[in-house]
């Protein structure tokens, strides 16, 4: 049967059959979509390649901290013709060699979990200047290393050098007042930025200097009713200063203080911003608050806390939070109002019992120590507490933070044990063992050192 022939392109191959060898057969196959494809895988590695090559960063494939490939702006970046970083390490870039280690220890730590990693690091070009540089990488695919990975880099020594300048400048801004006794701060007037804060404001609210520049109130949680600083800001800018208004700020501490704020707009360096003054009234409105406040801020880091809150009155636990209910395995129904004691592993008992007898004595005993805890199911756990004297409900409380260390304790378990069985192997050794540093310096001799030197 004669068959309609398709247009395309076909690839021929011919043969002799082996009954028939005065023959030639030709078969004919069409490959038209195979060529296509191939086209099109072609026109995207073009497209790609033109893309690496115009992209306004630096690109590299990095495997074994060796260069693999580079984009052209890699090479400009750090000063190289074409292809002169080709398979070199790339402790090569690095201005310190320290930064290379640690680049190599945190980073690829991150990339064999499949999380990218990124760093600003100083960075060494060609001509030998320094540059700051911002990395970031990402594994081919973490679960083979051997694939290696992909770099991004951007010089960033001028937004470094913009924001030294800017650190500068709010210095000399500092001085101005940073020894009156008023407690005062300056901030942008858009999102509450601190610019500025003195000595006093930072005493009054618990936080460093540095801690405070360049946070936001809302950041920080200085605000007890966040649409306070809307109303504050409203005000303002409708009648142009603010005199005594009464809100509530939230120390470092968590603590709330009732203060009366003054403030007024002022513009430095082309940006609207405001000036602060802060009267701390505390002391007058605190008595009727205090306890239910404190209470309040109690049960809030209590619930949110990682590790484990116990609190024991009469050697029971009036209160524990969630962590360590989970820790040990039980209901925090289950587990207040029963004896701590039943929950401390037998060898920790008199330890635990004897410091929170005496912190209930007023006396002073060592505040943080190990213990073991005994979980509903048998398992003993080892864990860190740090305990305290509070007044709950009226009585004396002891207060314990527990955090679980059985991870910790079994890895420095084994670690002696490596160190040990490696003692050992020095000093049961026939051969010279020598422990050098990095410049090859003897550091330490082992072995039969006198019987094979003399």
């Amino acid at each position: 049967m004669e068959h309609e022939p398709t247009r395309g392109l076909y690839a021929c191959n011919a043969y002799r059959p082996w009954d028939t060898p005065e023959r030639i057969c030709i078969v004919f196959e069409n490959i038209s979509e195979r060529k296509q494809a191939l086209e099109q895988i072609r026109q995207l590695v073009n497209e790609q390649r033109t893309i690496l090559d115009t992209v306004m960063a630096g690109i590299c494939h990095i495997k074994d901290r060796k260069v693999q490939w580079v984009n052209p702006c890699f090479e400009k970046l750090f000063g190289y013709e074409a292809g002169e970083v080709q398979g070199v390490d790339t402790s090569l870039f690095y201005s310190d060699e320290e930064d290379y280690r640690r680049v190599g220890r945190d980073g690829y730590t991150q990339l064999t979990m499949g999380a990218a990693y990124s760093i600003e690091v100083l960075m060494r070009r060609k001509d030998g200047t320094l540059f700051w540089c911002s990395l970031a990488e990402r594994a081919i695919d973490p679960q083979n290393q051997d694939e290696g990975s992909i770099w991004v880099l951007h010089d960033v020594t001028e937004r470094r050098r913009t924001e030294e300048a800017l650190y500068n400048s709010e210095r000399k801004l500092t001085e101005i007042f940073r020894a009156s006794p008023q407690i005062i701060a300056v901030s942008t007037l858009e999102d509450g930025r601190f610019l500025e804060a003195n000595e006093a404001f930072s005493r009054l609210l618990g936080y460093r200097h540095e801690e405070v520049i360049g946070h936001t109130s809302l950041e920080l949680g200085l605000w007890s009713d966040n649409e306070d600083r809307d109303r504050l800001v409203e005000f303002l800018k409708t009648h142009g200063q603010v005199q005594n208004l009464e809100t509530r700020l939230r120390r470092k501490s968590g603590e709330c203080i009732d203060v009366l704020l003054s403030a007024a707009p002022i513009v430095l360096n082309g940006q609207s911003c405001m000036i602060t003054l802060t009267t701390d009234i505390t002391e007058r409105k605190r008595a009727a608050d205090e306890l239910r406040e404190s209470e309040e801020r109690f049960s809030a880091v209590a619930t949110q806390a990682k590790d484990g809150i116990v609190l024991i009155q009469d050697d029971r636990l009036v209160f524990c939070n969630q962590a360590i209910a989970d820790m040990l395995g039980y209901a925090r129904e289950e587990m207040e109002g029963e004896p701590f004691e039943i929950h401390v592993a037998p060898e920790s008992r008199e330890l635990v019992a004897g410091r929170v007898h005496a912190r209930l004595r007023g006396e002073n005993p060592v505040s943080v120590y190990e213990a073991r805890l005994i979980r509903r199911d048998g398992q003993i756990i080892d864990v860190e507490l740090s305990a305290g004297l509070i007044q709950h409900g009226g009585k004396p409380t002891d207060v314990g933070m527990i955090r679980d260390i059985t991870e910790r304790k079994q890895a420095e378990a084994a670690l002696r044990a490596s160190e040990e069985r490696f003692k050992r192997l020095v000093q049961n050794s026939n051969d010279i063992i020598a422990l050098v540093d990095a410049h090859c310096m003897q550091m330490s001799l082992s072995g039969p050192v006198e019987a094979v030197l003399g």
